[in-house]
C-alpha cells in the first residue's frame, strides 16, 4: 500500500495549526508596526511644519490647517475642520502636536512638537503599544486615578492634552482609549 495513514495527515494538519498560531499574531504585529511607521513619516511632517509655524510666527496658533506650509495629498486622505482622515489614521492637529488615532480605536499615538511637555506616547493598546516602542513611542498607561504617565523611563505626560476630556475617555482593563471627536 502506498500513501498515507489518518495518523499522519492528523499530525501534519496539527503541526500547521500549531505553526500559524504562533506565526499570525506575529504577522499583525508587523504589519500595525509598518502602518504605524507610516503614520509617524506623516506626523513627523506635520510636527516639522508646525515648528516652521512657531518660529515664523510665534504667536499664531499651530492647531490649524491654515498654519502648515505643506500640502497633504487628497488623493490619499481628506480635511475635515483640522483633522486631516486617510483610511489608517486619523491626524488631529492640537496647539502641542499632533494626534494620530488609529481607525477602529484601535490605538493612538501623539507625537509633539516644540511645544509639547512630554514625550512621543501611545496610548489604548496593551496590545501594540508595546510594539510601537521600537518606532519611538513609549507606552501611556493610567495609574487608576484618572492621571497618567509615559512608561518606559519618559517624562511624565500631562494628564490632559489638549481638549481631550475625561468624558472622552473609555477604560478597558489597564488601557485607556482615547476617542478623538
Amino acid at each position: 500500500m502506498k500513501g498515507f495513514t489518518l495518523i499522519e495527515l492528523l499530525v501534519v494538519v496539527m503541526i500547521v495549526g500549531i505553526l500559524s498560531a504562533v506565526a499570525l499574531p506575529q504577522y499583525e504585529k508587523a504589519i500595525e508596526k509598518s502602518r504605524a511607521a507610516e503614520a509617524m513619516t506623516l506626523g513627523k511632517a506635520i510636527v516639522e511644519a508646525q515648528n516652521r509655524s512657531l518660529t515664523a510666527y510665534p504667536n499664531d496658533p499651530v492647531n490649524v490647517k491654515a498654519a502648515l506650509d505643506i500640502k497633504l495629498s487628497d488623493a490619499s486622505g481628506s480635511w475635515s475642520d483640522n483633522v486631516y482622515t486617510t483610511g489608517n489614521f486619523s491626524y488631529t492637529l492640537k496647539s502641542n502636536g499632533v494626534l494620530m488615532a488609529r481607525a477602529g480605536n484601535k490605538y493612538n499615538l501623539f507625537m509633539g512638537n516644540r511645544n509639547a511637555t512630554f514625550d512621543n506616547y501611545c496610548s489604548g493598546s496593551s496590545k501594540f503599544c508595546p510594539v510601537m516602542e521600537g518606532i519611538g513611542f513609549k507606552t501611556k498607561t493610567t495609574n487608576g486615578t484618572g492621571s497618567s504617565q509615559v512608561m518606559a523611563g519618559g517624562a511624565q505626560a500631562s494628564p490632559n492634552f489638549e481638549d481631550v476630556n475625561m468624558a472622552d475617555r473609555q477604560y478597558e482593563g489597564d488601557s485607556e482609549h482615547v476617542l478623538v471627536h
